[in-house]
């Protein structure tokens, strides 16, 4: 899978989606699917379900302005592939 909009991609996004609130605050409008692994640190989990998560816009945007988590996993995943 090369690109998000790809229909398995889609499928992915609104599977995670389907939970209906955001796993961080509650909120239940603007809901987003979230990698818990980024997408391009994890080319064969990138579609897993246990790799996505339900947040609303706000939450999402916090997740991925959060430079000592993004490097944190970083080295996970470098130490794992």
């Amino acid at each position: 899978i090369n690109t998000r909009q790809s229909s398995k991609a889609v499928r992915w996004s609104k599977k995670i989606r389907s939970a209906g609130k955001c796993e961080v605050c509650g909120a239940t409008e603007g809901l987003q699917a979230h990698h818990v692994v980024p997408w391009e640190y994890s080319i064969s989990g990138r579609m897993d379900l246990s790799n996505g998560q339900c947040l609303c816009k706000e939450c999402h945007k916090m997740m991925h302005s959060c430079i000592p988590w993004i490097e944190y996993m970083q080295k996970k995943v470098s130490k794992n592939e």
